[in-house]
C-alpha cells in the first residue's frame, strides 16, 4: 500500500513538474520597448484619462492580436489590425499584464521607460510555443530601431570650449561626428633664428571628430554607459601676437590628428533629453612639421593633440 501510495505520489510530482516546464516553454514575451518620437499618434489622435491628461500609445508588434493586455492604472482605449494592438494608457503606467488563451500569464512586467503624456511605445509582443488550437504566434521579424540625436555641450582640459555633435543610433550602436571650438588662446608665443625674434603668435583651436560607440542601458534604461572609440582633426589658427617684431606665415596654421577613446556616462531626463558626461583621452598619431615645433615651445600645443579632456552637456533622441 505503501509503495503504491509512493508511485502515484511521483507521478503526480512528475505531472506537475512536466505541466510547469510546459508552460514556461510557452511563456509570453515582451521585448525591445522603446519610445518613439516620430509617431505622433498620441497627438493626432489623444485619448484623455479622468483627470484630463493626455494618454500615452503603446504600439505592440504581434503575430496573434487575441493577447489581453492590462495596465495597472487601466486602459482607456484599445485598437487591434493584422499585425498591430494599440494600446491608450495613462501617464504614469509602470507594469502590464497579458494573458492569451493557452499560454502561461505574463504578470507584472516593468515597462522599462517613463510612460509620458501623448507619447508613442512601441515594442515586440510573441511566445516562444503556440498555444494548443491556436495559430502561431511566434517572435516576429526584428526591426532596426533607429534614432537621430543631437548634443550640445562644453569641453575642458585638453581644449576648452562648446561643442555640437550629431549621432545616429542603429540598435544602440551609436556614429557621431562633431566639432569643438576652442577658446582658450595659449600666451604670446615668440619664434627665435637664433637671438633674433622673427614672429610671435596665438592660437587657438578647431577639433573636428568621428567617434563609434556602444550604449549600454541601465536602471529600466534611465541610464547610459557608453564606450567610444574615433579619430579627430585639430586645426591650430594664430594670429600674430602684439610687440612681434617681425611677421611671418611660416607659423600661422598647425594641424594634428589624435586617436580617441572616452566613456560617455547618459542620464535620462525624460524619454528624449538627457544629461551626459564624457570623459576621454587623446594621443597623438600625426602631427604637422609646425605642430612638432610649437608642440616642443608651449605645452598647450601638445594638450591639444595628447592628453584628457572632459565634455558635459545635454543630448536630444529623435
Amino acid at each position: 500500500m505503501k509503495d503504491r501510495i509512493k508511485i502515484i505520489g511521483l507521478g503526480l510530482l512528475l505531472m506537475m513538474i512536466s505541466g510547469r516546464i510546459a508552460a514556461q516553454e510557452q511563456d509570453i514575451y515582451i521585448d525591445n520597448f522603446r519610445c518613439v518620437i516620430s509617431d505622433l499618434i498620441g497627438s493626432t489622435r489623444p485619448v484623455y484619462d479622468n483627470t484630463g491628461e493626455g494618454c500615452a500609445v503603446l504600439v505592440f508588434n504581434v503575430r496573434d492580436t487575441t493577447f489581453v493586455i492590462e495596465g495597472n492604472l487601466g486602459v482607456l482605449k484599445r485598437e487591434s489590425e493584422v499585425g498591430t494592438i494599440r494600446l491608450w494608457i495613462p501617464k504614469g503606467t509602470k507594469r502590464l499584464t497579458v494573458k492569451h488563451d493557452g499560454l502561461f500569464t505574463l504578470r507584472g512586467y516593468e515597462i522599462p521607460v517613463t510612460i509620458e503624456s501623448k507619447m508613442a511605445y512601441h515594442a515586440y509582443l510573441w511566445a516562444t510555443n503556440s498555444p494548443k488550437g491556436k495559430g502561431s504566434i511566434k517572435e516576429p521579424a526584428a526591426e532596426k530601431n533607429f534614432h537621430f540625436t543631437i548634443g550640445a555641450g562644453f569641453q575642458a582640459l585638453s581644449l576648452l570650449g562648446p561643442s555640437l555633435a550629431i549621432g545616429i543610433d542603429v540598435d544602440h550602436h551609436i556614429v557621431e561626428v562633431g566639432c569643438i571650438y576652442g577658446l582658450g588662446k595659449t600666451d604670446n608665443l615668440y619664434m627665435y633664428k637664433g637671438e633674433n625674434l622673427v614672429a610671435g603668435y596665438k592660437y587657438k583651436a578647431i577639433r573636428s571628430y568621428l567617434r563609434y560607440g556602444y550604449d549600454i542601458m541601465l536602471a529600466k534604461e534611465q541610464l547610459g554607459i557608453m564606450p567610444q572609440a574615433g579619430f579627430a582633426l585639430n586645426v591650430m589658427n594664430g594670429e600674430t601676437a602684439s610687440g612681434a617684431s617681425t611677421s611671418t606665415k611660416d607659423f600661422k596654421r598647425a594641424s594634428s590628428v589624435s586617436a580617441t577613446l572616452g566613456v560617455r556616462m547618459t542620464a535620462r531626463l525624460g524619454s528624449y533629453v538627457g544629461l551626459h558626461v564624457t570623459p576621454e583621452y587623446s594621443l597623438g598619431v600625426y602631427k604637422s612639421n609646425n605642430c612638432k615645433l610649437l608642440s616642443d615651445n608651449d605645452s598647450n600645443f601638445k594638450q591639444w593633440t595628447d592628453g584628457f579632456g572632459v565634455n558635459a552637456g545635454l543630448t536630444v533622441y529623435f
